[in-house]
């Protein structure tokens, strides 16, 4: 089992990464980006905002974003098939 010690965001960037799980629960990929993109830089790469990106990066086909999203979560979690393949998944759309 992978043991992480990570930081829990705190607002306003809880409250932009909730956001942007919301709307995607509504199925707005646009909405929801634009509440990541309000996310500090410096928690760009926590893994919950990771995960919303990986959400949402492909459903509006911006493989170009997906890529590092994936790429990150396998240094992140190397043992973990699903990233591999969502790596492969997001190279092959952007070629």
């Amino acid at each position: 089992m992978l043991k992480e010690v990570m930081k829990q965001l705190e607002p306003p960037d809880c409250h932009h990464l909730r956001a942007a799980q919301g709307w995607l629960d509504l199925g707005d990929p646009k909405e929801a980006n634009e509440e990541l993109k309000q996310i500090s830089l410096v928690w760009r790469f926590h893994r919950e905002v990771l995960l919303a990106g990986w959400e949402i990066y492909p459903r509006g086909e911006h493989w170009e974003f997906a890529y590092p999203v994936a790429l990150a979560m396998v240094a992140m979690i190397p043992n973990d098939p699903a990233w591999l393949i969502n790596r492969y998944v997001a190279f092959h759309h952007m070629n």
